[in-house]
């Protein structure tokens, strides 16, 4: 199976091939996994919710994997409960998928969280008047908003890790920037702090 249109409702994974194409096929796009089981009353919710976000995100594919049928992808993936959720990101020079995120059972929040942050039009630099503006929407988009090496999920240091953690202990409700996919963003902001390193944490706007 080619993937070649811009899907409005998730993608059914039926075979290890078609898991191999997707993921070749993938490669200059977003795509978000939700590996899912026919038992799992959550699962059908979930994927309802995932079908309203591939409306408004066409650039990004959206698949479901049934980890009860598909053992082997799932296992490979490394997935061991259900319903489970993966995003993968092209990254580097070669726009090679790369997994990025993930979140472990039905968290709207944290999966909007992490759809904006990856693939959101706002969360691009590009689609701001200057970096600054950039700068000033991401610090107050959220009550408290941490710029991170990575996500959540997948920090690429232990001060991140860290952080996530503490947050995660005391119940702390946050929005995210993985700093790692714009270079500029991430001297810039450097810059606009007057802070040389990260993670960063703002709460109402103001750097802590």
């Amino acid at each position: 199976v080619t993937v070649s249109v811009l899907y409005w409702m998730s993608l059914v994974v039926e075979s290890a091939a078609q898991w191999a194409e997707l993921t070749r096929s993938s490669s200059k796009r977003g795509l978000v996994v939700h590996f899912e089981a026919d038992w799992c009353t959550p699962c059908v919710g979930l994927n309802a919710w995932l079908d309203a976000q591939a409306k408004v995100l066409p650039d990004v594919i959206f698949a479901r994997v049934d980890a009860g049928k598909h053992e082997a992808i799932a296992e490979a993936a490394d997935v061991s409960s259900v319903p489970h959720i993966v995003f993968y990101r092209p990254e580097g020079e070669d726009r090679h998928l790369e997994r990025v995120a993930e979140v472990s059972g039905a968290k709207m929040k944290v999966l909007a969280s992490n759809l904006a942050t990856l693939f959101g039009d706002r969360d691009q630099v590009g689609n701001h008047d200057n970096m600054e503006a950039f700068l000033r929407y991401q610090i107050n988009k959220d009550k408290v908003v941490l710029f991170l090496t990575g996500t959540p999920s997948r920090p690429r240091c232990g001060f991140a890790g860290r952080l996530v953690e503490i947050m995660d202990q005391y119940d702390v409700e946050y929005s995210y920037y993985d700093i790692m996919q714009d270079d500029e963003a991430c001297q810039a902001l450097k810059k606009f702090a007057d802070w040389p390193t990260y993670p960063q944490v703002y709460v109402k706007g103001e750097l802590i």
